[in-house]
């Protein structure tokens, strides 16, 4: 099991973090957890899901148990500064 939050802060991140979680989750039964804000940073954000894309690791936006209500969209990029704090 592979935990982790907002983990991504430059460009080398976006590419650094694909890497070692594909190397990891190679080994069977391997899941990640993985929460991230995103677009806290509009263009490694975008950088970042292409990499992990690459790689053939696959993103599922989570909830909140209980929680029936589905999360508002993700922002469009770059429209906002400081957007509400999301976990995908």
């Amino acid at each position: 099991v592979v935990l982790g939050s907002d983990l991504v802060y430059d460009e080398s991140g976006t590419h650094m973090l694909p890497k070692v979680l594909f190397g990891v989750l190679r080994k069977p039964h391997a899941v990640c957890y993985y929460a991230h804000t995103k677009h806290r940073y509009d263009s490694l954000d975008l950088d970042f899901f292409e990499q992990l894309d690459l790689r053939g690791l696959a993103i599922e936006e989570m909830r909140q148990p209980g929680v029936l209500e589905t999360p508002p969209p993700s922002p469009p990029p770059f429209e906002s500064l400081f957007p509400d704090q999301r976990i995908a």
